[in-house]
C-alpha cells in the first residue's frame, strides 16, 4: 500500500469527526439518463467525469472511498455477465481514485458482498470458498491500484465476515495482505449480538480475533439511528481505543420531472445525525446511499477541510 503524507489515523486524531462518502452512490444518481450505464462501470465509461467528482469530494473535505460498492467479482460475473472483468474493473477504479486525490491523501478500497449476492438473483449455488476468494481477488486489485486501507461493508453474517478478513490477510496473491489495514461494519443487530454465552458483542470479538483493525462499527438505515444511539455508545466503550465507524444508508426518489434523482434526506437531518454520533464517540460517519453531490457540497460547509498535502 502506498505511503501517504496524511493518514486516516491522523485525521481521526485531529478532527472531531471524519465524513466519508461512497462515490458509487453519487455516480449511480448521475447515471439517470446516462445510457443506463451500471455504476460499477462508470469509471471505465466516464473516466474524466468520475475523476472530477472524486476530486470535488476531496476538495470539500470528504474522505474518499473507491467507487467499487458493486464491483465484487461475484456481482460483476454473475449479475452483469462480465466474466474475467472484475480484477481490471477494481484495479482501474482504484487507480482512478488515486489519480483524483493525488499521492498525499488516504483512500479506502470499498468492498461489499450482500449487494452482489442480492443482484445475482436466482443463482444460489455459490460456495463460501467462492465468496472468500472473490474478496481476496478484489482486495488484491484495490491494493495494487493504490488504496491505503480496505473497507468491508454490507456483510450481514459475522462468521462469513471473519473468514473473509482472514482470507484477505492470508491470500498469497494479495501483496502485503497480512498487514492490510481494515475497516469493517456489520448490521447493528448482528454487531451487538451476544453468542456462545459470552458477554462480548460479536463486533468486539471480531476486532479482538483479527487484529490490525483500523476502525469497526455498524451499518444502519438512517431511520434507525435515533433508536440505535445507546447501542452505538455502548459499542464505543467496549471497543476501547478502536475508532468507531457508522455507515448510514438513506434512499432516493425521482423528482417531479421523472428524470432527476433526489435524496430523501436534507442537510439539516444529516448534520443533526452527525452531532448525535459525535456524542457517541463515533470517529467516522460514512454514507453509501441516499446522497447526491449537491447534498454533499451543502454538507461540506459544516466540515473542516482536509489539510493540504505537500
Amino acid at each position: 500500500m502506498p505511503e501517504v503524507q496524511i493518514t486516516i489515523e491522523s485525521l481521526m486524531k485531529n478532527r472531531p469527526i471524519v465524513i466519508a462518502v461512497d462515490p458509487t452512490s453519487l455516480l449511480a444518481a448521475d447515471t439517470v439518463g446516462n445510457n443506463g450505464v451500471h455504476p460499477c462501470l462508470y469509471p471505465l465509461h466516464h473516466r474524466k467525469e468520475a475523476i472530477e467528482l472524486i476530486t470535488a469530494l476531496m476538495n470539500k473535505g470528504i474522505l474518499v472511498l473507491t467507487p467499487t460498492l458493486y464491483s465484487n467479482p461475484l456481482n460483476v460475473e454473475f449479475a452483469l455477465g462480465l466474466e474475467g472483468m472484475a480484477f481490471h474493473l477494481n484495479l482501474e477504479s482504484a487507480r482512478l481514485t488515486r489519480k483524483a486525490v493525488g499521492k498525499g491523501f488516504p483512500i479506502g478500497g470499498l468492498m461489499s458482498i450482500e449487494l452482489g449476492l442480492e443482484l445475482i438473483g436466482p443463482r444460489r449455488d455459490i460456495s463460501e470458498r467462492q465468496i472468500i476468494r472473490a474478496f481476496a481477488e478484489q482486495a488484491e486489485a484495490l491494493v495494487i491500484g493504490g488504496v491505503n486501507y480496505l473497507v468491508l461493508t454490507g456483510i450481514k453474517n459475522s462468521d462469513i465476515l471473519r473468514r473473509i478478513i482472514n482470507g484477505i490477510r492470508f491470500s498469497a496473491s494479495c501483496p502485503n495482505s497480512n498487514n492490510s489495514k481494515i475497516i469493517f461494519t456489520l448490521p447493528i443487530e448482528e454487531a451487538c449480538r451476544i453468542q456462545d454465552g459470552s458477554e462480548i458483542p460479536t463486533l468486539v470479538k471480531i476486532v479482538q480475533e483479527t487484529g490490525n483493525v483500523l476502525a469497526a462499527g455498524v451499518t444502519l438505515d438512517f431511520a434507525e439511528l435515533s433508536d440505535s444511539l445507546e447501542r452505538i455508545r455502548k459499542l464505543s466503550v467496549q471497543l476501547g481505543n478502536i475508532p468507531v465507524i457508522v455507515m448510514l444508508e438513506g434512499n432516493y426518489r425521482y423528482a417531479d420531472n421523472g428524470r432527476e434523482i433526489v435524496p430523501t434526506l436534507d442537510v439539516v437531518q444529516i448534520q443533526t445525525a452527525i452531532e448525535k454520533l459525535k456524542g457517541c464517540e463515533v470517529s467516522i460517519v460514512g454514507f453509501t446511499h441516499g446522497v447526491t453531490l449537491k447534498l454533499v457540497q451543502e454538507l461540506s460547509r459544516h466540515q473542516v477541510p482536509l489539510p493540504e498535502a505537500t
